[in-house]
């Protein structure tokens, strides 16, 4: 069962709708439980994101990512490993419902899911309900200037984005000495996508 939740409409397309808010329930002897929740996320320019609306224990399943399955080197920049909801250049809405297609990055302590080879998401930690979903997407981030897949490494050279303080970097392009802080590199997962 889905409920959804519209308030200014801004665009023909359901999902261009800031203020737009899908919830996956589930039918339980005779009692209707929400599930899932699809709404903004709270990172400033990511779009949406799934909220898990019940506690949850680490371990369980939360949701899948549903997709056709594709050979690594011709999925589109949303796939998980061989699952891509795009067939062809062309979106398949239906999938959205499960949730997991809207699941923002964030690593370390942040990231609170994790996919397996069969696209299952399950905890990596106990969660509050309402708390918005993270996977750490762990994909390359390019250099800006050379466009080359920078380096994983830990340096004491600090961050090239102007006026960073965050500390060093774990990204490094060696040929243009630019680096990104786990900051900046958690950004560009989500921004350049």
């Amino acid at each position: 069962m889905f409920s959804a939740r519209i308030g200014n409409v801004t665009s023909e397309s359901l999902w261009e709708n800031n203020d737009v808010e899908l919830t996956l329930m589930f039918r339980v002897a005779n009692r209707v439980i929400p599930w899932i929740a699809i709404k903004q996320s709270t990172i400033p320019g990511a779009g949406k994101g799934c909220f898990l609306l019940q506690p949850g224990k680490k371990g369980d399943v939360v949701t899948c990512f549903m997709g056709y399955q594709k050979s690594e080197k011709h999925g589109s920049n949303y796939a998980f490993s061989n699952i891509d909801p795009c067939k062809g250049k062309k979106k398949t809405p239906s999938f959205h419902y499960c949730g997991a297609h809207v699941i923002n990055h964030h690593s370390g302590n942040r990231a609170n899911v994790n996919i397996d080879f069969r696209g299952l998401i399950t905890l990596k930690r106990d969660i509050q309900a309402g708390e918005e979903l993270f996977l750490d997407y762990n994909r390359d981030a390019k250099c800006t200037i050379c466009r080359r897949v920078m380096e994983r490494k830990k340096k004491t050279r600090k961050c090239s984005i102007e006026n960073c303080r965050r500390g060093s970097i774990v990204l490094d392009c060696d040929t243009c000495q630019y680096g990104l802080c786990k900051i900046h590199y958690d950004r560009n997962q989500i921004l350049e996508r």
